[in-house]
């Protein structure tokens, strides 16, 4: 009986010793805790947003913690990284720019912490490209189909072919009458720009790239001689054209009587010309030395550079009418090729090849040596479906008189 009491009063002082050591070692963490303080984590940056720029990065944030006034930002597995100071958190969206980056494209970590540069936040993890000299190498200026100075009103017209990828706009550097430099900015959606009051001289154009949308920085060619066409004279007065046919010419016409040679001189392009020879003469009415033959041609798709479209031709002039069949009286003023803006199959007609070859019409430039005619004589040599006829519109000449 004693010896049972002695093992239970043993086993009592065992269990309190025990309890003892336990409540020892709590009160050990407790009293760590207390020494170090609490662990404060500021919040990471919200909403974050990268755009490119050249060779440099922003990025658009939202931060609502106040206690946030440093950006630690690491790239490449953190073997670069900048330390960035913040402004006070509002709630606003805000922006910061990481720069000397090299061009690449770079997985961002983004660590926000307190002005003393304490407490870091989880990391925010966000990619975005970088451009720079690869991407500038590649740029090409947007082509130009067409220049034309008039030199009459110093109107300057040029048209344009498709814009080239990330092509957002193109400068145009010129000097007005008064002696002014200009700069016209033209929207890459624009095929056709006329610039009023250009001085004949330096004409010079660039285009404008942005590697993305919302880039922040926008690249650019250098500026390189547009080289327009100034043409002299004025437009030659149609009202004065009419049908003439020296000898061994004799004037064909089509089966269709409505498409008579007069059409060709109305100023309407709802009807036109059609010749079942492959060449036509007419009288002027008036002597003058030709700059440039604008030609009008039909629209319909299986037309227009098709079938009778006339496709390289010659223009030849006299100033009296004394001229013969086999060319004697006649002087060459040029050989000349119609071309199609998009470069579309036969068969196959684009927007662009309706407003050039239609709607603004062909334009064909004389050489400045080109002497004063007042007949002339045009000799289809190919149309662009290999027919012996020809058919158009309208055609409008300029000269000087």
């Amino acid at each position: 009986m004693i010896r049972n009491y002695r093992s239970l009063i043993a086993i009592i002082l065992l269990l309190g010793a025990a309890g003892m050591a336990a409540c020892s070692k709590m009160n050990d963490l407790h009293d760590k805790y207390l020494r170090e303080g609490e662990t404060i984590y500021v919040s990471r940056l919200d909403a974050v947003k990268v755009q490119a720029g050249q060779n440099r990065v922003l990025f658009r944030y939202v931060n609502k913690d106040p206690k946030v006034a440093r950006l630690l930002v690491y790239w490449r597995s953190r073997q670069d990284s900048a330390m960035l100071d913040l402004p006070p958190g509002t709630g606003d969206t805000l922006s910061v720019v990481v720069g000397n980056l090299p061009e690449d494209n770079y997985n961002f970590e983004l660590i926000t912490m307190t002005k003393e540069s304490r407490y870091p936040s989880v990391p925010y993890e966000v990619s975005g490209n970088v451009y720079g000299d690869r991407f500038q190498a590649t740029l090409q200026d947007r082509a130009v189909s067409s220049r034309e100075l008039v030199e009459e009103d110093s109107r300057l017209t040029v048209k344009w072919v498709r814009a080239p990828q990330y092509a957002v706009l193109t400068e145009i550097s010129y000097t007005d009458l008064g002696g002014n430099a200009v700069v016209r900015k033209v929207p890459v959606t624009d095929t056709m720009s006329v610039i009023e009051g250009v001085a004949s001289g330096d004409v010079q154009y660039r285009t404008l790239f942005l590697p993305e949308p919302d880039a922040i920085d926008t690249f650019a060619t250098s500026f390189r001689p547009l080289e327009p066409i100034v043409v002299e004279g004025v437009a030659l007065n149609k009202a004065l054209f009419k049908r003439w046919n020296p000898t061994g010419i004799p004037y064909a016409g089509n089966t269709a009587a409505a498409w008579k040679i007069e059409n060709a001189w109305d100023n309407s392009i709802t009807v036109g010309f059609a010749n079942n020879n492959a060449q036509f003469t007419l009288d002027m009415g008036q002597q003058a030395r030709l700059t440039r033959l604008l030609i009008n041609n039909r629209p319909e798709s299986n037309l227009l550079f098709n079938h009778s479209h006339m496709r390289k031709f010659q223009v030849w002039g006299s100033a009296t009418a004394n001229v013969t069949a086999d060319f004697a009286g006649w002087t060459l003023l040029g050989e000349f090729e119609s071309l199609k803006p998009s470069g579309a199959p036969l068969g196959t007609i684009l927007p662009e090849d309706l407003q050039y070859g239609h709607v603004d019409g062909e334009k064909f430039y004389f050489p400045a040596a080109t002497p004063a005619v007042r007949y002339l004589r045009i000799v289809s040599q190919e149309t662009w479906g290999k027919q012996a006829g020809i058919q158009f519109m309208e055609m409008s000449l300029m000269g000087v008189k």
